[in-house]
């Protein structure tokens, strides 16, 4: 199947450019968002669905689309507002000893 976001490449870059244009901080963090920067560094914009595309949430609509560093999108995941992270899940400590 694809993506779903771009399934209409042209109207979601419209949408892009416009919550570029309407919007400067991140809407998870809080924090201004430097929208002059290139793709894939941290500090990135990128824009971030409230409803996650995968959860039923719409990549078009613009209630549903505001700007984030990619950074905190990429901490949000797929989750809805005001979940939270699953615990980290613990690894197994491997012991470790001098004795033969």
């Amino acid at each position: 199947m694809g993506n779903p976001r771009r399934s209409n490449g042209s109207r979601r870059d419209r949408l892009v450019q416009r919550v570029r244009r309407e919007e400067s901080t991140c809407w998870l963090c809080g924090e201004p968002v430097d929208v002059t920067l290139p793709p894939r560094l941290p500090a990135s914009p990128e824009v971030h669905e409230v409803i996650p595309v995968s959860r039923g949430g719409d990549p078009y609509d613009r209630d549903n689309c505001h700007l984030t560093h990619r950074v905190c999108n990429q901490k949000q995941g797929n989750r809805l507002p005001g979940e939270e992270a699953a615990p980290p899940r613990r690894s197994q400590a491997i012991e470790t000893t001098r004795r033969w």
